[in-house]
């Protein structure tokens, strides 16, 4: 029991909520760019061919800095991204396997004969080692400062694994339930804000079309579909610590 309710600490160092504001970095970047093409514009309609003077370079130095600033963060913010996706799922894992020996201990004590149901279980937690495997964080980021259309498939694999992985704990959250019954009634919470099915296609093309501007939103997805998915796995962490059985707990 001890090792599940360290498994339940670690939340507190993987599951990391995001601010939906770093959804918006890239408007830095699209800023940067549109100034420095309408500066390069009226530089080479009414400078050109007299002289660049010092203020134009520090103009056009200060605005390349903040482009620079706004492509740096959002490499950063890949990196957090693909960074909490491996620990959270790597932490999922660990939390599974120490619910199935707090079971299996359990139902040794009270000759509860769940051997069938825990194998379910127990493979839920196999399929989501197989499927569920860890991305390099900081390649991927590198990649997509030197590939920008690389940053579309980190956007939807990052998509498409968590939608997977809470379907996956969904199914395991109902045979976790029929599991326990013969050991104690546990009623898990129900999930309020569901990751949807999003169709990956349109999203791409979405951006692409709008120039990156629908990409905003993606992020922002991103963002916050792993924060509402973190919100209800602590309710439904610490509903299942509450309702063990003292014996067990202790």
């Amino acid at each position: 029991m001890e090792r599940l309710k360290q498994s339940v600490r670690m939340r507190g160092e993987t599951d990391k909520r995001l601010a939906p504001l770093w959804a918006f970095i890239p408007l830095l970047s699209f800023a940067a760019a549109a100034s420095v093409a309408v500066a390069g514009f009226l530089m080479w309609r009414w400078v050109i061919p007299t002289e660049i003077t010092l203020t134009h370079a520090i103009f056009i130095s200060v605005i390349a800095l903040i482009g620079i600033t706004g492509a740096l963060l959002l490499l950063i913010l890949i990196y957090k991204l693909i960074k909490r996706r491996n620990e959270h799922f790597k932490r999922h894992q660990l939390l599974e396997e120490d619910i199935v020996r707090v079971l299996a201990s359990s139902a040794g004590k009270k000759r509860a004969k769940i051997e069938d149901k825990l194998a379910s279980i127990e493979r839920s937690t196999r399929e989501a080692k197989l499927n569920e495997k860890e991305e390099s964080a900081f390649l991927w980021a590198i990649l997509c400062f030197f590939i920008p259309f690389v940053a579309l498939y980190v956007a939807y694999f990052l998509m498409r694994d968590f939608y997977r992985h809470e379907r996956r704990e969904d199914f395991f959250l109902e045979d976790l339930e029929k599991t326990a019954e013969p050991i104690v009634a546990l009623e898990m919470p129900r999930r309020f804000h569901s990751i949807p099915d999003r169709n990956v296609i349109l999203y791409i093309v979405l951006t692409i079309l709008t120039a990156g501007i629908f990409g905003i939103y993606w992020l922002y997805s991103l963002i916050v579909d792993p924060n509402n998915h973190f919100n209800h796995q602590v309710a439904w962490e610490d509903k299942l610590l509450s309702s063990m059985p003292k014996r067990t707990r202790a």
